[in-house]
């Protein structure tokens, strides 16, 4: 149940506990970070962009189911010693609740996100290049029709080639003529829109190549499948755990079952070497179970908002599995785990103002421990810069 649990909750997380000021990074600052973590969702353009962008930064890259509250990714973060994180993608995506972890832990981070893939590409270009000076003249830009998961797979494979989403034949002859060059990706799918966006550039922007792709093969088409079939899988488990708390959402079992048909459908198509009807069905498939995800993650933050211990639950949770991570590093943390204990113990006999204490002094003991070993890990960085 607690791997179901794990699931399930989402930005509920806002405890009323205080959290450390100051944690968000001005992007305006060009100060070195020796370590930097990249988390995002499993989305595939946002994971992508992402890891485009630490090949530049060489970043580590944690991926988070979209839309879901994972308890071991804080953890996982944790322990690669970030002196920054950079979360790509909104909250509905990525939520709100690892930002909360980030800010009681004294991890610096900032967000860069748009409504949808475009504009999010956008912000995040525009943050690291703000961030990093001279980020941009590593690279080369791609311009990809952000629902296209042809081109997105097959910019997976360039070095050195961050995307610039679109959706329609509007892009930033700004940000563009900021790297050293752009490759314009096209299929038959989205032909017209990149025909124009060739047009719009040509005359404005240097270095212009231009690649054409396959538009939908059998690889594209199992891509996008298997894209569908874990969105329905998550969405099933969590609407199966709902239908077990006795909570009841309108309208998510007609959604579900209408994403598993079209699942079905793609397969059917797929086995009889339909590919481009594959691949469609598989995106209406998984648009749709995202839609159940949504709204279940939604009912769960309404369920819970007010139910304080149930959040402290989870927090006594996340942060043993982070002074875990702490303590498999060589840090001593076993006056931590000793007062995670205590606040576990608090929480059994319902004693919520003494769970609550344990659980600041539990943070704030985190802090330093997270500050040490990341100071630790920018001075060996730097002994090591100087020995070559």
């Amino acid at each position: 149940m607690r791997g179901v649990l794990s699931l399930l909750v989402v930005a509920m997380l806002v405890l009323s506990m205080g959290v450390v000021p100051g944690v968000t990074a001005a992007t305006s600052t060009t100060a070195e970070y020796s370590s930097v973590v990249i988390l995002v969702s499993d989305n595939e353009a946002d994971v992508t962009l992402a890891e485009k962008i630490a090949e530049v930064l060489n970043a580590s890259v944690v991926v988070t189911k979209w839309g879901v509250y994972e308890e071991n990714v804080t953890a996982e973060i944790t322990s690669l010693d970030p002196d920054l994180v950079i979360i790509i993608g909104g909250p509905r995506a990525v939520v709100k609740a690892y930002e909360e972890d980030l800010e009681a832990l004294g991890i610096t981070y900032i967000r860069a996100w748009g409504n949808t893939r475009v504009e999010t590409a956008v912000d995040a270009v525009n943050k690291i290049s703000q961030m990093f000076p001279g980020f941009e003249k590593k690279v080369r830009v791609a311009i990809v029709h952000g629902w296209d998961l042809a081109g997105i797979i097959h910019l997976r494979g360039k070095k050195f080639m961050i995307p610039i989403f679109i959706k329609d034949s509007n892009v930033s002859i700004t940000i563009i003529n900021k790297f050293n060059g752009v490759e314009i990706i096209k299929n038959r799918q989205h032909e017209k829109i990149m025909e124009k966006i060739k047009e719009k550039i040509r005359e404005r922007v240097k270095n212009v190549t231009e690649e054409v792709i396959e538009n939908i093969t059998q690889n594209i088409a199992e891509r996008a499948i298997n894209l569908a079939e874990e969105r329905v899988n998550l969405a099933e488990e969590l609407v199966n755990n709902m239908t077990q708390q006795n909570v009841t959402i309108p309208g998510v079992i007609p959604l579900l079952e209408n994403a598993k048909r079209h699942l079905e459908e793609a397969k059917k198509a797929y086995e009889e070497g339909y590919y481009g009807r594959a691949y469609g069905l598989a995106v209406a498939s998984k648009n749709i179970a995202e839609v159940v995800i949504r709204r279940v993650s939604e009912k769960f933050d309404e369920k819970f908002a007010k139910d304080i211990a149930f959040k402290l639950r989870v927090r006594v949770r996340v942060l043993e599995m982070v002074a875990l991570r702490l303590q498999a590093k060589g840090a001593n943390v076993t006056e931590i785990l000793d007062k995670i204990e205590q606040a576990k113990e608090a929480l059994k006999n319902k004693d919520i103002d003494t769970a609550r204490q344990l659980i600041a002094e539990i943070e704030k003991e985190l802090r330093m421990k997270i500050r040490e070993m990341i100071v630790t890990k920018k001075l060996r960085k730097k002994v090591k810069k100087n020995e070559v």
